[in-house]
This record gives structure tokens, C-alpha cells and sequence, in this order.
């Protein structure tokens, strides 16, 4: 697939420089779990609660940073407009027609309007129509 771009989108989303980015954050993980264990060990106010063990607090803070380092270094995937494995639960909703000269966006007018693909279900479930009482589609 290709690469998406967009306006400020950040560097360490790029491939490469995602993975320099993930290896150098990755390293400074270990270099500073020492320093987490001495503080957890000796201070439980440092913990995040002062109830839990020393080992919650590690995992947590562990837990923490490593999603931190994926939620920046996070590469944006485009989602097509063509119908996969959902088949005939697939729609395309179309922009809805604005008049001419006014904005989509209220700022910027050089934003295109594209549609948007979901996947829906067709008809409402059997289980919701007996309880609910709706119509047959």
C-alpha cells in the first residue's frame, strides 16, 4: 500500500525513520528501568497507586511507555473505497452536496470532499426485530 501523506503528519510516522525512532525509544526503556526500580522500590509514593506491588508498578510503567513510543511512531494506513470480504454488506457513503462558495471545513478551502466505506449489516439482526418490533428490510 502506498504511503499516506497529510499535513503535519509527524516524521517518526514515516517507515524508516519510525523504525530509528521505535529502536532509540526502545533503548531508552531499559536505560531507564533502573532508575524506575530504585524509586519504586524504595518510595512507594513514586508507584501509581501506594497500594500496589512493586511489580504492578514496573509492568504499568513498562505498559505505559510502550504505547506511548507506538501511538507516535503510528504509520496511517489508507482504507479503500472497494468493497473486500464484506461483499454485499458494503456501502459508500457520498459527501453530501454543498452550495457553491461555502466551506466543508469552515477554514481551509483547498480540502477535498471524498466519500466514506463502511460495512454495515443489511437487514437488522432477528433477535433485535423480535424484541423490538421492527419492520422487515
Amino acid at each position: 500500500m502506498p504511503t499516506v501523506t497529510f499535513p503535519r503528519r509527524p516524521l517518526v510516522s514515516y517507515p524508516i525513520l519510525s523504525f530509528f525512532y521505535k529502536l532509540f525509544y526502545t533503548s531508552s526503556i531499559f536505560a531507564r528501568l533502573p532508575l524506575w526500580a530504585i524509586s519504586f522500590s524504595l518510595f512507594k509514593g513514586t508507584r501509581p497507586l501506594p497500594t500496589w506491588s512493586f511489580k504492578q508498578s514496573l509492568l504499568l510503567r513498562g505498559f505505559f511507555e510502550y504505547l506511548a513510543m507506538l501511538s507516535r511512531a503510528e504509520t496511517p494506513v489508507p482504507l479503500p473505497l472497494e468493497p473486500g470480504k464484506e461483499k454485499d454488506r458494503w456501502q459508500i457513503l457520498e459527501p453530501f452536496p454543498m452550495p457553491r462558495g461555502t466551506s466543508t471545513t469552515g477554514l481551509n478551502e483547498n480540502v477535498a470532499q471524498e466519500g466514506l466505506s463502511a460495512a454495515g449489516l443489511v437487514k437488522s439482526p432477528v433477535w433485535l426485530q423480535k424484541h423490538h418490533q421492527l419492520p422487515l428490510t
